[in-house]
């Protein structure tokens, strides 16, 4: 077994953090999409070798990450608002101020201006997402432990309303927003169910389907660090 890796300076460990925090544990799927090479990355990550400015910008251009936090730490990982480029290659995702329940359904908030982080279309379209479509939403509570910790950012896709078993999505529930597996039962009732079904949250059945709406299927999750 490797020994675990202790990088040596705040900037490697932010790296680190970005990138775990982004969903991608394999730094080679990383290092592909900065186009640099994973020994390239691995010494970045670790301290030995320190990114140089035109690398460290494809963490804003891609994710939206703040070059003021990559930097000093100083502030949020992911800036509100990142710049569209000249050449049309980001996207802005409304980030609402909206929870989808990853237990009992939350009630949403009208939220007439929302924050913004920027993506790159290549980054969305990689996920099988329809850029345009995406929105960011919030999950709040235990019960899709250990795949979405509570406080996580998902990336959905509004455009994905066709449900498909064992995907995640956000639901309308009645007032509320809920995120859950789904599955079609050979009755033709929806089952939810979530990952946490240990801690008690069983499965629910959806008969009424007036009482139920497809938010969008949840493509990427955004864990904070």
């Amino acid at each position: 077994m490797a020994r675990p890796e202790n990088p040596k300076t705040p900037l490697a460990q932010r790296l680190v953090d970005i990138r775990k925090t982004l969903g991608y544990e394999s730094r080679k799927d990383f290092s592909d999409l900065l186009d640099v090479k994973v020994d390239t990355l691995g010494s970045y990550e670790r301290g030995v070798n320190e990114p140089n400015i035109a690398i460290l910008t494809k963490y804003r251009e891609n994710w939206g990450v703040s070059l003021s936090w990559l930097l000093t730490g100083d502030g949020d990982m992911f800036s509100e608002s990142a710049s569209v480029t000249q050449s049309g290659d980001m996207v802005e995702i409304p980030l609402y101020d909206v929870q989808a329940a990853a237990g009992p359904g939350l009630i949403p908030t009208e939220d007439d201006t929302p924050r913004t982080v920027a993506f790159s279309r290549a980054f969305l379209r990689s996920i099988g997402a329809r850029p345009e479509k995406c929105i960011m939403l919030e999950a709040r509570g235990e019960s899709m432990l250990p795949t979405i910790p509570d406080g996580t950012f998902m990336i959905v896709d509004q455009s994905k309303t066709r449900i498909v078993d064992d995907e995640v999505f956000v639901f309308r529930v009645g007032p509320g927003l809920k995120v859950k597996r789904a599955n079609w039962r050979m009755d033709g009732a929806l089952q939810l169910k979530s990952d946490n079904e240990a801690a008690g949250y069983s499965p629910e059945e959806i008969e009424d389907a007036d009482d139920l709406a497809v938010v969008g299927q949840v493509l990427s999750l955004l864990r904070k660090a």
